[in-house]
């Protein structure tokens, strides 16, 4: 379907809003400038994966961020703004409702969907009259998972760049989203507003960037994705200039998360709550925007309720934790240095106890100081476990855990992170799973969701679990025995695996590492190769007895068992893993071959006249 034709099926509900102060105060502007007298437009630019620290004019003197650099020294930059959640889809879903991951319910990429009733920046735009339209660069904001919402365009086909990529998720080079996003406005009427979102994936791993690029950073892919990147968001700047859009259009720009990079362990992000992955930039620039250095602490759930106010929409983003900036900019531009109140600031990460068995993460930052807690991970006996704490100003990269020293700071933040999680989650629960049937399972696998990382939430209560942060370096082995075992180097993959069992012993990850390694020996039928894979049989349901929501433990259960010939056990692994999370060929083809295995041994039972065991195999085969 030609792009211009993509319209939603939604019918924009057009409800009469009241103009803020400062909008009217800025359309005044504008038509004082001689600029066509029409409703501000938004430009919301978004970066996947893209730290604070890695832009020019957050302090990195050879970024080559030139595109960005310029737009924030027209406009407002803010200095410390943190993403709620260092994962795509629920950092965005903040952003785009004002609200954190335990109000509007998404906690992680691909099994989780927006709520129809939550409220959306794109819903407010279409409500006043304004094109709403947005250009995705991967998989992880498909409209399968609803932020769709309030777009009358939503430009999510990938299909051009999904072949010969190497990464993990389908996605398309930000340059193809940027020209799409520039020919949807080329073809608006002078008299229309807009507000049109773009997200650009490319400083995502795996980092290939374009060779010139590559050049000009050779021993720095990710640096070079970050300028490639800027590339892009100067393209879309020039389209907004050579449309004469660029005086009366808000530029927003920012990023859902960043990246660890090897900090503390972390190779990417999803993990841990360091600033590596939650310092992101945040620029502002446009009409009525002044030039100003924000130093205050801010969360990008306050996106939302600025550009609401900066556009003339009504503020209905102020009501679940978020806050306009707009005074905090005042305050900026009146009085250098000027610091609004401290305010607590909420971030989380669910995925190490959903996919690896571990505790999950949350945290707060609130005036000088950072706490993280590893809530099922405390112990009342050492005042370290379990928590951290940074003093921000004296220890920026966060090396010095001062949360068994500054008990009573500790103690403090504790209570008050406890207080705002109770005060978080929506009163009315939101509906935010999500069911993936026919084609939707082929790209669901584009996100890497094909084997173990399949999951179902919290399906069993962890009593105690390890705190994540000491557990960090198994991922990282296990990611190096997949790689040697897919090359066939078993003995240097043995060697990964004790790693995966030193920095995880007796969980997950060891387990299923241990499986993994067993398995692949067993698969080759040397000797031993029936002990093999039995031994790789037990490891699976130690793993599956901690996490058993989890999809492809059962799953590697079943594969063994097939090679085990028993067609029976496996077909149970096998529809257990069917009854947690949406099917993979892979999963599918393993129930296949099953069930003709099931077939095959059922046929022999009876030409030996066994009926009673042709029954019995018949009735797992038909699932009774």
């Amino acid at each position: 379907m030609p792009l211009l034709s993509q319209l939603s099926a939604r019918t924009p509900q057009l409800r009469a809003r009241p103009r803020s102060f400062l909008a009217s105060a800025l359309l005044l502007a504008i038509s004082a400038c001689g600029a066509p007298e029409r409703p501000v437009s938004v430009l919301l630019i978004t970066l996947d994966t893209t730290r604070a620290d890695r832009i020019g004019c957050y302090g990195r003197a050879d970024a080559g961020t030139p595109a960005i650099d310029r737009l924030a020294a027209r406009g407002t930059l803010f200095e410390r703004i943190l993403a709620p959640v260092p994962i795509t889809l629920p950092s965005h879903t903040s952003l785009m409702t004002g609200s954190y991951p335990p109000y509007h319910g998404v906690r992680d990429n691909g099994l989780y969907t927006v709520a129809p009733e939550l409220h959306t920046l794109a819903e407010e735009f279409q409500a006043s009259g304004r094109r709403t339209a947005a250009f995705v660069s991967a998989f992880p904001l498909d409209s399968l998972f609803g932020l769709d919402a309030g777009f009358e365009v939503f430009d999510d086909n990938l299909a051009l760049d999904r072949a010969g990529r190497s990464g993990l998720m389908m996605e398309r080079a930000g340059s193809r989203t940027a020209t799409n996003a520039a020919l949807w406005l080329s073809h608006l009427s002078t008299s229309e507003s807009f507000f049109t979102w773009v997200h650009l994936f490319d400083p995502h791993y795996p980092y290939e960037a374009p060779a010139e690029y590559r050049a000009q950073f050779p021993s720095d892919p990710y640096q070079a994705e970050i300028a490639s990147t800027d590339a892009v968001v100067a393209s879309l700047l020039k389209a907004l200039r050579d449309s004469g859009r660029l005086d009366d259009t808000i530029v927003v720009l920012t990023a859902d998360h960043g990246e660890s990079l090897g900090d503390h362990g972390e190779e990417t992000h999803a993990l841990l709550l360091y600033d590596s992955t939650l310092h992101v930039p945040l620029v502002i620039a446009g009409p009525g925007v002044p030039k100003a250095r924000v130093p205050t602490a801010a969360s990008l759930i306050d996106v939302a309720p600025t550009i609401a106010e900066l556009a003339g929409l009504a503020d209905d983003f102020q009501a679940n934790s978020a806050r306009s900036l707009i005074p905090t900019i005042r305050g900026a531009e009146a009085q250098r240095g000027h610091l609004e109140p401290p305010r607590e600031v909420y971030f989380e990460s669910l995925y190490p106890r959903d996919h690896n068995g571990w505790s999950e993460l949350v945290g707060l930052e609130f005036g000088d100081w950072k706490y993280v807690q590893a809530p099922l991970a405390l112990d009342d006996e050492d005042a370290e476990a379990g928590h951290e704490l940074y003093s921000i100003s004296a220890d920026p990269f966060e090396r010095d855990n001062l949360a068994g020293t500054r008990n009573e700071q500790r103690k403090a933040l504790a209570t008050r992170l406890r207080q705002l999680r109770e005060r978080l989650p929506a009163a009315k629960s939101f509906d935010s799973s999500r069911t993936l049937e026919g084609d939707e399972m082929a790209a669901l696998e584009a996100l890497g969701y094909t084997d173990s990382s399949v999951y179902v939430g919290a399906s069993a209560p962890i009593a105690h679990a390890r705190d994540p942060r000491q557990a960090v370096a198994a991922v990282t082995a296990m990611e190096e025995m997949r790689s040697l075992l897919g090359r066939g180097e078993f003995r240097a993959a043995s060697a990964a695996q004790g790693k995966v069992a030193a920095a995880d012993p007796g969980g997950v990850l060891s387990f299923e590492s241990e499986g993994m390694l067993a398995q692949a020996l067993g698969a080759m039928n040397g000797p031993g190769a029936h002990e093999e894979l039995e031994r790789a049989l037990l490891a699976f349901e130690s793993a599956s007895a901690i996490l058993p929501g989890r999809r492809g433990l059962h799953q590697k259960q079943a594969e063994v068992l097939l090679l085990l010939g028993e067609y029976r056990s496996g077909l149970v692994a096998c529809r257990k893993a069917l009854s947690l999370a949406p099917a993979s060929s892979k999963l599918l083809a393993i129930e296949a071959e099953l069930k003709r295995r099931l077939a095959e041994a059922i046929h022999k039972h009876r030409v030996r006249g066994e009926e009673k065991s042709a029954i019995d195999l018949q009735r797992v085969l038909d699932g009774e």
